[in-house]
């Protein structure tokens, strides 16, 4: 398991800006969505 992370981290890295973005706002906004969640709570 660490190596495969290591792999798919080295894949992620090399990848351009423009094909991380959507993935990068989509994690930002599950993030904001979990902390309103739990804020509710």
């Amino acid at each position: 398991w660490p190596e495969r992370c290591k792999q798919i981290l080295k894949k992620w890295r090399a990848l351009p800006n423009e094909t991380k973005a959507p993935y990068l706002t989509q994690a930002r906004d599950n993030r904001a969505t979990i902390r309103m969640k739990k804020t509710q709570q």
